[in-house]
């Protein structure tokens, strides 16, 4: 029986998954807005986790990307791995059904979001990993707050 390992496809003809994640107010839909508005962002599908009722990011970005999808209902390091898993699938399925080369998808996370489920998912999920690579896991984090918080750690009791 052959392993993943074996039965995956090179790198060069998977699609490579970003991660995206960050505590709530941290800059991830900025980052991501300003990046889907450069060049390097052609064949780029975007993937928003929402845990609110409302989901705001998907209004904001689609604005800029028609290939954006929110998975909504919940948070995806939590429940939402089979989720994560079909999106991906039906990303794949759509861009080839229309003809449109899918380089890259990006997720981006809840700011309450633990980013290692939804590694694991991309790096254990066999049918997954037969189709995509992990690429970058980038974390943003609120200056200001990183700061202040440092800061009270210097002053102590």
């Amino acid at each position: 029986m052959e392993n993943a390992a074996n039965s995956a496809q090179p790198d060069a003809c998977r699609i490579t998954c970003d991660v995206l994640t960050g505590f709530l107010g941290s800059g991830k839909t900025s980052l991501l807005n300003r990046f889907l508005h450069t060049e390097a962002a052609r064949g780029v599908a975007v993937v928003i986790n929402e845990i609110g009722a409302i989901g705001i990011d998907q209004l904001i970005l689609s604005q800029i990307s028609e290939n954006v999808v929110l998975l909504e209902s919940g948070c995806l390091c939590c429940s939402l791995s089979g989720s994560l898993r079909e999106t991906l699938l039906d990303l794949k399925r759509q861009a080839r059904a229309a003809g449109h080369p899918l380089a890259r998808v990006m997720i981006e996370t809840t700011g309450l979001a633990e980013p290692a489920p939804i590694l694991n998912t991309l790096l254990g999920d066999r049918i997954l990993t037969d189709s995509f690579t992990l690429g970058r896991v980038v974390s943003t984090v609120d200056a200001h707050q990183a700061l202040g918080a440092r800061a009270g750690e210097a002053e102590g009791p």
